[in-house]
């Protein structure tokens, strides 16, 4: 099952499992739609266009009270959606951003036409557009598992991209959701809380400890899915930027290592 809004796209991507993107915005956020009971939602995309109003009709109730938002992280593209619902969780050591006001350089990001690939929903107003504050309800932790009616999630701790980044597995399809951890595209350790050496050692636990159980990757940007065998050439990738034998690109002070169908942002 496929449908297209004026912003979102949804996709019934595996059995109970929507794939919810916003492709018309350069940096292309998938959200996940968990049919199940209750319903989850794996972050709230970049609050440019309402998810809500997407995630009514897929539920086929009114109320949304009983979902579960899980943020994979507190940046701002992934948290827009956050005000419209009732339960918030996300690790406990970036709770504080989820209120936390976005810097200017941001917002003048987000609202920039060049970044848009496709016209805005009509309620889109640029010159009023913000990210409304949220409050975790739940705090999680590595290792945490969180029940559902016919599948568990496991909560697995995945720092380097920033301090909280999370990954999830579903036990039930084998399925990974990645964050920003895993992707096609740049992948950020540039960023203030971004740390390449932590980001390293996820991917060498991701590989070690996980890649085996999984069967496809569910990432938060652009393509979808992802084979597991990724995981294995990022971490060498990591390794070779740590070691210093990966070539780069000065861009500013920024580094770019690039890898193929993937890229690496350092400082």
């Amino acid at each position: 099952m496929s449908s297209r809004s004026s912003w979102f796209e949804v996709k019934e991507i595996l059995d109970k499992i929507f794939l919810i993107s916003e492709p018309g915005h350069t940096e292309w956020i998938n959200s996940y739609l968990l049919k199940t009971e209750p319903p989850v939602l794996i972050d709230t995309g970049m609050g440019i266009g309402d998810i809500s109003r997407v995630v009514h009709p897929l539920l086929g109730k009114e109320d949304l009270g009983d979902i579960l938002v899980i943020n994979t992280h507190s940046h701002y593209d992934h948290i827009g959606g956050n005000h419209l619902f009732r339960k918030i969780a996300i690790y406990d050591n970036e709770k504080e951003l989820l209120y936390a006001p976005q810097k200017k350089e941001i917002m003048d990001y987000i609202i920039d036409e060049k970044n848009f690939t496709r016209q805005p929903p009509a309620e889109f107003d640029p010159t009023n557009f913000k990210i409304f504050p949220s409050q975790a309800t739940r705090l999680l932790k590595d290792g945490d598992i969180i029940e559902l009616n016919d599948r568990s999630i496991e909560i697995i701790h995945a720092p380097g991209h920033s301090p909280g980044s999370i990954c999830l597995f579903d036990d039930e399809n084998k399925v990974l959701f990645s964050g920003d951890v895993i992707y096609e595209g740049p992948l950020y350790a540039h960023l203030e809380g971004s740390n390449l050496k932590t980001y390293y050692k996820t991917m060498k636990k991701l590989r070690q400890n996980w890649q085996s159980k999984i069967t496809k990757i569910l990432p938060a940007h652009n393509e979808v899915p992802l084979v597991p065998m990724v995981i294995e050439r990022m971490e060498k990738a990591f390794e070779q930027i740590l070691n210093g034998t990966a070539e780069f690109a000065l861009e500013n002070d920024i580094k770019r290592y690039s890898f193929k169908r993937f890229s690496v942002l350092t400082k």
